[in-house]
């Protein structure tokens, strides 16, 4: 039995009962071509319109409307005949509202408080999801499609000109999104499993992506573990996450920075990558392939940029740390294999570091305090194992190279003065050197071909 109602300016309570409203100029059209469904609509003000078309059993549809020019359509009906969807829609303001629940036992909430506010809710899949859209204010735009089942969306936004995209596929998928002030751009995309995604933008003009697919991915864990949090301006956060059980945090509070994070593959898995940046025109991009990779980047200062890509499809155990808390630093670092460490600490300006490491179980340390320093560490290739290298340099000017090839090697270099320069070249295996300069103006050079051999250098006193 179709029923089918076109009302202008009344409040519908479709099986139930016709009762006028206060309403000038609005309209409000219901269509019911199943059994047992539930429509109320109540609208006050001037030139609404509500449609609201229901399709299978036991659907049930709430619209409330007020102020002027609120547009709401809610469609409910997968063509079996049996649903069971809920739809409220609430709107104050000229907002609109569009819900389309194709499959079954969906749930969608939207509340719109404001003007020019745009409301998008598709839900289909197989069913068991959750949507719900709040927006607070002017010229926002929220997107939620939710194609997979039990999955659950979460969209505030209580500023002006935000954007907010949910893109759910597969099962038991999260996205949390806040976003305040104005002109915030958020993309959550979820095709796997159990993936998590959390996003917090209160800042103004900032932009994150979060693309994950796999199983138990996580970028946040709720509306209070974020997993992307923009607090500044202007900034751009990228994260993808592809394979399984990997975890991602950006955290962005100053203004015009860039993070991109891209973590596992078709063999990825236990990543945990960390991006915070707490000053200004920062750039980090993390890469990390094979299993078990944990990288962490932190610039507090300005203008810094930390690269770090770890493992290949048969890595793993890696660590890298970065720390930029001085001005116009670099630090890139690059690890193949298994089991490798690299920490770069640069406080001072205009530093740049370096380390390479390629073979098994090496570790590589390089830390420069004062300006203008330059490290690099490479060791290693295919066949090397069992490398250490540290480079410290707390003065003004001084560079430092470590160049480690096969097995066993050891090498440290310390320069607590100024311009100097010291190079450690090891190839062959169980080799150690050491440098240490003091003063100014040193210059050293260890190169060990052979094994078994020892060489120490110190110049100066502190």
């Amino acid at each position: 039995m179709i029923k089918h109602l076109t009302l202008g300016g009344v409040s519908a309570l479709a099986l139930l009962a016709a009762v006028p409203a206060f309403a000038q100029d609005s309209q409000s059209t219901v269509t019911q071509t199943g059994s047992n469904g539930v429509v109320t609509v109540g609208q006050t003000g001037s030139n609404h319109l509500s449609t609201v078309t229901q399709g299978g059993n036991r659907n049930e549809a709430t619209v409330t409307q007020s102020r002027d020019s609120a547009d709401s359509t809610i469609t409910q009906d997968d063509g079996d005949g049996d649903n069971r969807n809920t739809a409220t829609v609430t709107q104050a303001g000229d907002s609109t509202s569009v819900v389309n629940q194709t499959s079954d036992r969906n749930d969608a909430t939207v509340d719109q408080t404001g003007a020019g506010n745009n409301s998008q809710l598709d839900q289909g899949g197989d069913g068991d999801n959750v949507a719900t859209v709040t927006q607070d204010g002017n010229d926002n735009d929220s997107v939620v499609a939710q194609t997979g089942s039990f999955g659950t969306a979460d969209v505030m936004q209580t500023g002006s000109t935000n954007m907010s995209q949910i893109d759910q596929g597969g099962g038991i998928n999260y996205a949390y999104v806040e976003q305040a002030e104005s002109g915030n751009t958020s993309i959550v995309t979820q095709d796997g499993v159990l993936n998590l995604a959390s996003v917090e933008q209160t800042g103004r003009n900032n932009q994150s992506v979060v693309d994950q697919g796999g199983f138990f991915n996580s970028t946040g864990y709720s509306a209070t573990v974020r997993g992307v949090i923009q607090s500044g301006n202007n900034n751009e956060s990228n994260i993808r996450q592809r394979g399984g059980f990997q975890d991602a945090l950006v955290e962005q509070s100053g203004n015009r920075n860039f993070a991109d994070m891209d973590q596992g593959g078709a063999a990825g898995g236990d990543h945990i990558g960390t991006i915070v940046q707490g000053g200004n025109n920062n750039a980090a991009t993390m890469l990390q392939r094979g299993t078990a990779d944990i990288g962490y980047v932190d610039q507090s200062g300005n203008s810094n940029f930390a690269g770090v890509d770890q493992g290949a499809a048969a890595g793993n155990d890696h660590l890298a740390t970065v720390d930029q808390s001085g001005n116009r630093n670099t630090a890139l670092t690059f690890q193949r294999g298994d089991t490798q460490d690299a920490d770069v600490i640069q406080s001072g300006d205009v530093n740049f570091a370096d380390v390479q490491q390629r073979g098994e179980t090496q570790v590589a340390f390089v830390e420069q305090i004062g300006n203008r320093n330059t490290g690099t560490v490479d060791q290693g290739d295919g066949m090397g194992i069992d490398q250490f290298a540290s480079i410290t340099q707390g003065g003004d000017r001084n560079l430092s190279s470590i160049l480690q090839r096969g097995d066993g090697h050891d090498a440290a270099t310390i320069q607590d003065g100024d311009d100097n320069v010291s190079t450690i070249e090891q190839y062959g295996a169980d080799n150690s050197a050491s440098v240490a300069q003091y003063s100014s103006g040193n210059f050293s050079t260890v190169t060990q071909d052979g094994s078994n051999l020892t060489a120490s250098v110190t110049q100066g006193r502190p």
